[in-house]
């Protein structure tokens, strides 16, 4: 396993304020015992999974007017990192995402990450937030799940697929096919599944399956031209993947679509890009006037009038 970038995260430095809470009775669930998050952050709840899928959490950070990337240099961090106006409110975003990695069992990132940032791996910067994982029996670096259709686009010269960390692949079966033939690395599919009864059948040979192989590439082909987003969080959860965060924007508003999301920590860069810079999935189909989701926030903190960061509550209709 390489060495892994590390970054140190002051409190002083990063410290967030609760100005807004609306986590309700439901949110019970601690992940993740730890001084740190408690101290910049205060108290992170989760509700219960579902029995069938892992609870579903995004995480991004936008200008002011909605948009995640700039179209001169395509690299999501820059948001926050070119907030001149609070350099560290920038940091503490990085942090929180560092936070959900910490807390979550698998990370989805989506191809286009692995493009433009060639040596990105979703581990935890934060050593301190890592020593807390491995003292509560959790993995060092929760599995990386790379989330592509076609498996076209995948860049597999990528550092990831020699870093070590654990790696999946959702896919559908044409690109599975893609994905064997020109991945580098030991590939093991797990797959074929009709429906989600299908999966709970074979449930302990899934269980098997990976258990046996997982220092491979396992590639979960789930779907024929589309990926099964039900088949393929059914097999999460039943590899013991029960929160999962989601970094690729594509494939966040796939599962919003779904209505398979459930939260997104949104945070929001005082700064302002507007034009057809991109927002969260733009070149996706969005919702039209009469069936979308709607959003409750159920906290605010603030850093400095700069920099803010949301959680917020998909309502599916």
């Amino acid at each position: 396993m390489i060495d892994f970038p590390r970054k140190i995260f002051n409190v002083k430095d990063i410290k967030l304020k609760n100005i807004f809470n609306n986590t309700s009775a439901s949110h019970k669930t601690n992940l993740l015992e730890s001084s740190k998050i408690q101290n910049i952050y205060g108290d992170l709840l989760f509700e219960a999974a579902p029995n069938h899928r892992p609870h579903l959490h995004a995480s991004f950070v936008a200008s002011m007017d909605g948009k995640i990337n700039f179209n001169d240099i395509p690299n999501g961090t820059l948001i926050a990192k070119n907030n001149a106006k609070d350099p560290n409110g920038g940091l503490a975003d990085f942090w929180i995402m560092n936070m959900l990695r910490a807390v979550s069992d698998g990370i989805i990132i989506g191809s286009g990450t692995l493009r433009d940032e060639p040596n990105i791996t979703a581990h935890i910067f934060d050593e301190e937030l890592e020593a807390d994982r491995i003292r509560h029996n959790k993995a060092k670096i929760p599995v990386n799940i790379i989330a592509s259709k076609s498996c076209k686009t995948i860049p597999y010269t990528h550092s990831i697929f020699k870093s070590g960390v654990p790696l999946m692949l959702i896919t559908t079966n044409a690109g599975a096919k893609y994905a064997k033939y020109y991945a580098a690395v030991d590939v093991f599919e797990i797959g074929g599944y009709k429906s989600i009864d299908d999966v709970d059948y074979h449930k302990d040979n899934i269980i098997d399956l990976y258990k046996n192989n997982q220092h491979k590439l396992i590639i979960l082909s789930c779907g024929e031209s589309e990926i099964n987003n039900q088949i393929a969080m059914k097999i999460l959860k039943i590899l013991g993947l029960n929160y999962v965060s989601v970094e690729a924007s594509h494939y966040t508003h796939a599962l919003v679509k779904e209505k398979l999301l459930d939260e997104i920590f949104l945070n929001y860069s005082g700064i302002y890009i507007g034009g057809n810079a991109m927002g969260i999935a733009n070149t996706s189909e969005p919702f039209n006037s009469n069936d979308f989701p709607h959003m409750e926030m159920l906290s605010i903190h603030i850093h400095s009038p700069f920099f803010i960061y949301t959680r917020q509550k998909f309502i599916y209709n």
